[in-house]
This record gives C-alpha cells, structure tokens and sequence, in this order.
C-alpha cells in the first residue's frame, strides 16, 4: 500500500481531511463504538494502516484506559503520526511499528488483541489480499473482540455511487484549487479513480456477507457520511 502514499499524497496527507466535512466526524465514530462495547476496560487496541494517526488519537482520547499498536508500512506516515500523538507516545500508551498489514498479522498469536480498527486502508487492498487480512483480523482477536473499519462503502445502486464519488471530488477541489495546490490535486483525482476498480470496490451488503465469511457473528454499520462509513463486526 506504501506506493499510493510515499509521495506529496503522503507529504501533505493532512489536507485530504480538511477537504472531507465529515472527517473527524466519522474518525470519532469508531472511538466511540469501542466506547460504547468496552466502557472503561483496559484493551489492547491494534490501528491496521494507521497513516498520520487520526483514527488512533479518536480511540486513545475517547478510551483513556485504551492502548494501542499502530501498524503502517509507510515511514513517512509514520512519522507524522508519532509528531501528531506524541503526547500519548510519551505516556506510553501508543507504540508504533513500520510493518506490512499481513505480515505483523500473521507474526501474532490467536486472541492477541481485544479490538482491531482501521481507517481508510482495507479498500486499498485486492480482493484477495483485503480476504486474507480479514481472515487474520478474525484470528488475532480475543472471543466476542471487536473489528471497526471505517473506510469508503458504497450502498445503492451506480447512480448512488457515481454521486458520492462526484461529491469527493468537488470536495478535493473546492479546496485544493482555492489553496493553488494543483499537483496534489491532481494525485488525489487519479488515487480516487484508482479506487473505482472493481477489485477495490466495496459496498455495504457485499462487506457483511465477507466479514460473515470469516467468522464474526456480527457486523453492523453504525455510521455513514457521504462515502464514508463504519462497520462492527463482532467475534
């Protein structure tokens, strides 16, 4: 996954969120739906594709009883995420590690974490591949743990879809264009068409009957803002 972001996409990654209304909307979801399944419990969170840290800081800010791993096998991304939650890096509450998603997984024991989230990697992967590391995820989790993806879900039908692909792209320009960033808006137009293919596509019932597939009881959407959504799914 590191080629999509080891270039200015990865350098100035911050911008993506000021061009999404909803992002840090959407980042909180997840936070507190570990709250709301864990309350004040102790756990052991593992951030797949942590990127610069957003989905991380939401689960330690809202969970203040929550440690996290954060995996990303991007340096660059790494190191922005360490400068934006140093103060948790600090009080030894996050670690990070530069490490390929499938395999840090599979170099863990079964039940080794009690929860699993990501944001914004696992459309990144091929079918095959996203399959493979769900299969994993499923494993490393403790009975009844919790895995919260936030990521682009389409629902509906290709007229659906088409509109909230346009509405991200407005988005990336409304901004990237008033701020003269015209490369970096470029980069982002080709990346959100990459994510187009077929083999990247995600849609809501198509994800449930995956995560279904490798063995979690449950899984439920409980949040959506234009292309973005949170799924649970439950051990």
């Amino acid at each position: 996954m590191s080629a999509r972001y080891h270039n200015q996409l990865g350098k100035e990654y911050a911008l993506s969120a000021r061009c999404t209304p909803y992002f840090f909307l959407v980042q909180q979801s997840v936070g507190l739906a570990i709250k709301e399944n864990y309350g004040n419990q102790s756990i052991l969170v593992l951030d797949i594709g942590c990127g610069t840290g957003y989905t991380s800081e939401q689960v330690l800010k809202i969970n203040k009883n929550a440690k996290v791993i954060a995996i990303d096998d991007e340096p660059l991304m790494i190191s922005q995420a360490k400068k934006r939650l140093k103060k948790f890096v600090a009080s030894k509450r996050i670690n990070f590690v530069c490490a390929d998603a499938g395999r840090y997984l599979l170099s863990k024991k079964d039940s080794s974490f009690d929860v699993v989230v990501s944001g914004l990697t696992i459309h990144n992967f091929a079918d095959e591949f996203r399959l493979f590391i769900l299969r994993e995820v499923f494993r490393v989790l403790q009975n009844k743990g919790i895995f919260i993806n936030l990521d682009k879900y389409y629902f509906g039908g290709e007229d659906t879809k088409a509109k909230l692909f346009c509405d991200q792209i407005q988005n990336f320009i409304g901004l990237l264009s008033k701020l003269k960033k015209y490369s970096l808006l470029q980069q982002w137009i080709i990346h959100s068409v990459e994510d187009q293919a077929l083999s990247k596509n995600m849609n809501e019932r198509a994800a449930k009957k995956q995560l279904f597939s490798c063995g979690f009881s449950e899984a439920k959407f409980v949040f959506r803002r234009g292309i973005m959504a949170v799924v649970v799914a439950k051990k």
